[in-house]
């Protein structure tokens, strides 16, 4: 091999040794030490988030009504201010009187429990009278094991009320402390937001801060696609079990449907969550028409629901279904239902970053590097 090749060939593999050396220090720091950051550096990071947001409608009204920004600042401040405060103070008069309420009917409606409980052992009279005898043999051991489920299950519920109470009092303070430092922190951001953008991009350089505008682009499409999705398969659970309750002539269809719609949102629970043990509870106490009935829809729409979201991830998020339901499944057994989550989003994110050109240099010299050790078995 000549000098000049051999030169060339060190420094390929040198570029492709540091490239590997980025690639993992980046995997390394995206997964310990990002999240460290982003929580260090929350209230500031929201303040960012509002004035991006806000900085068009800033711009437009400043240039149009001549209005300073600084008063606009204040203006969008105090707006963020007025809203969150409403949604925190909702949220808490809701759960306050939610409980108070629930305590009113616990204490009102005291005997009725115990009369559910009653009615819970004639239940599997009842059963025990249906069922041929060796299943109805088993029946006494299955009540104790129910019963003894329904007290550790409780047991643990007040243990896990009273622990996340004891730790929301606990972190009250520092919320508040960081609520009160993102409303500044808004204020600052949106009043000089073209100051320091432009500040920030002269210390990145140019190069720097278009790879920074790519990928923030990138992640702000991922993560658009994704919410999309979600609203879209929320709907279809409304409207199916819309459909469902309204033909078994359900009491509160639309109300149901829309609280399932929601739940559908939540990653971890799903509908299926909440209509199997309502089924479940409604057969035992011996209402076995409605049982199955909310068995059959819960399974019939988790089903379905694995049907139809690679589609609709795939047509939200510009992904073929096969390669949507290929990332759930990889997010999935990496890390679980949040796995499956963030999988089709780190997926679109990074076929973002590719189509960019930001690692054609890096792709080059993995294929060259592949060339030579295939030429060496050839």
């Amino acid at each position: 091999m000549e000098p000049a090749a051999r030169d060339k060939d060190s420094k390929l593999y040198v570029r492709v040794a540091l490239r590997c050396t980025l690639i993992v220090g980046s995997i390394v720091f995206v997964i310990f030490l990002v999240p460290r950051l982003v929580s260090l550096f929350f209230p500031f990071l929201v303040a960012l988030a509002v004035a991006a947001i806000a900085n068009p409608i800033v711009v437009r009204l400043n240039q149009n009504l001549k209005i300073p920004r600084r008063l606009l600042a204040i203006l969008i401040d105090l707006l963020v201010f007025v809203l969150i405060s409403s949604v925190i103070v909702f949220l808490f008069y809701a759960v306050i009187s939610q409980v108070i309420s629930l305590a009113t009917t616990i204490e009102t409606n005291w005997g009725a429990v115990f009369d559910s409980f009653e009615s819970f052992d004639d239940a599997f009279v009842w059963l025990e009278s249906v069922l041929p005898a060796p299943l109805a043999e088993l029946l006494p051991h299955m009540q104790d094991n129910i019963v003894s489920s329904i007290k550790t299950a409780s047991k643990d519920i007040l243990n896990h009320v009273f622990t996340t109470i004891t730790m929301l009092t606990s972190k009250a303070g520092s919320f508040f402390a960081g609520y009160i430092i993102s409303i500044m922190a808004v204020y600052f951001v949106v009043s000089d937001y073209d100051s320091i953008r432009e500040r920030a991009g002269r210390i990145a350089g140019p190069k720097a801060t278009g790879t920074i505008s790519m990928l923030t682009n990138a992640a702000t499409t991922a993560a658009g696609g994704y919410i999309r999705a979600q609203f879209v398969l929320a709907t279809c659970a409304t409207m199916f079990m819309l459909v469902a309750f309204l033909a078994y002539r359900q009491p509160y269809a639309l109300l149901l449907a829309l609280a399932l719609g929601v739940v559908d949102l939540l990653p971890i629970v799903g509908t299926i969550a909440v209509l199997a043990p309502w089924g479940i509870i409604e057969f035992v106490w011996g209402d076995v028409n409605k049982g199955v009935f909310l068995l059959l829809i819960g399974i019939a729409y988790t089903v379905l629901r694995k049907f139809i979201e690679p589609k609709v991830m795939g047509a939200q998020m510009g992904l073929h279904p096969l390669v949507a339901l290929m990332s759930l499944f990889v997010g999935l057994k990496i890390s679980g239902i949040w796995g499956a989550v963030l999988g089709p989003m780190a997926l679109m994110l990074a076929i973002s970053i590719f189509k960019s050109g930001l690692f054609d240099n890096t792709i080059a010299d993995f294929k060259a590097v592949a060339d030579d050790v295939s030429g060496i078995f050839s």
